[in-house]
């Protein structure tokens, strides 16, 4: 499990029943040719006022989802999903999400 230093609106996903149910929806909802098939990504914090997911791609590579909720997407940028490569780029997306929330 990787662990990182979330700020509100985000909280972090440390039970393995939320978890893996997160896990599944992305499985569920992206298409064969979305940017994330054929990763393992884990679930790692969830947005509490939307449905965008941050996981864990690697040690230092991430990706927010925002999940539909909707079942099979059939367009491949759905869910909508944005990659960070670096600490850096987690850490900016956390603190300006928190600036923005209060």
């Amino acid at each position: 499990m990787i662990a990182i230093n979330v700020l509100e609106p985000w909280v972090a996903v440390t039970g393995d029943r939320e978890r893996q149910a997160l896990e599944l929806q992305l499985q569920q909802e992206a298409p064969p040719d979305h940017v994330l098939a054929g990763t393992h990504p884990h679930a790692v914090a969830r947005r509490q006022d939307r449905d965008d997911v941050l996981f864990a791609l690697g040690s230092e590579r991430w990706a927010v989802v925002h999940l539909t909720w909707q079942g099979s997407q059939t367009d491949a940028n759905w869910p909508r999903t944005t990659i960070l490569e670096g600490r850096g780029q987690l850490q900016a997306l956390i603190e300006r999400d928190a600036a923005d929330f209060a």
